[in-house]
């Protein structure tokens, strides 16, 4: 058991096109996220940008693609880099649909994507299969409510170690719960509270944890 404080600004564009005569939406995100951790094996530095598009065969269904490019360096230094360096570059590609229901009230979004993990240590090598659903609606006048679910499936080469039997780690599925309660104070000023749960299930005990976290958010739209 541990606490995590978190600092992740970002950076969010959008522009709308159209796709012969179908409405054509693109966005370009770039995230950096800062972790410390109160135990050694902890902290992080990461970069990540993502792009995507969503074209709107009619006004209450969408679907379209995305992509994501992510560098991610942990403060911890482990004996053996070559198999335990976590330190890696991540790539996803996918795809989604979304939905509006209740008059443009709420949208509900679907998605899988595709990902790989490379990392400078073969311990934490793996490709991923994930799943996820989103529901945003809005609750009364400027208050919304935005919940996600999710499901990644991850295979691993096994992990090498002194103290874990072989083949060590070759599976495991992570269930990811996210929350947010959003009041838009002004036309460009959103404030939030969040709440998000994860838990890790593997072949091997010494991977299972479960984490939890509680925040608040300030974002600026232009």
């Amino acid at each position: 058991e541990y606490n995590t404080s978190v600092l992740n600004p970002g950076i969010y564009a959008q522009r709308r096109l159209s796709l012969g005569t179908t409405p054509l939406t693109v966005g370009l995100t770039y995230n950096f996220r800062r972790e410390w951790v109160s135990v050694s094996a902890g902290g992080l530095n990461s970069h990540s940008i993502s792009a995507n598009a969503l074209l709107h065969p009619t006004r209450d269904f969408a679907v379209g693609a995305f992509a994501e490019y992510a560098d991610e360096n942990f403060s911890i230094v482990f004996p053996d880099p070559a198999l335990n360096s976590r330190d890696a570059t991540r790539f996803a590609i996918g795809v989604l649909a979304q939905l509006k229901l209740n008059r443009g009230r709420t949208r509900v979004t679907a998605s899988y994507s595709h990902g790989e993990n490379q990392a400078e240590g073969s311990n934490w090598d793996n490709t991923s299969n994930n799943f996820e659903i989103r529901v945003q609606s809005r609750i009364m006048g400027p208050v919304f409510v935005d919940v996600s679910g999710g499901l990644y499936d991850k295979d691993y080469d096994g992990f090498v170690s002194t103290y874990l039997p072989p083949p060590g780690r070759n599976h495991q599925q992570d269930y990811g719960l996210e929350a947010k309660l959003l009041w838009a104070m002004a036309p460009h000023v959103i404030a939030d509270a969040h709440f998000k749960s994860h838990w890790h299930r593997a072949n091997t005990d010494y991977f299972e944890a479960d984490r939890r976290s509680y925040g608040l958010g300030l974002a600026y739209k232009f």
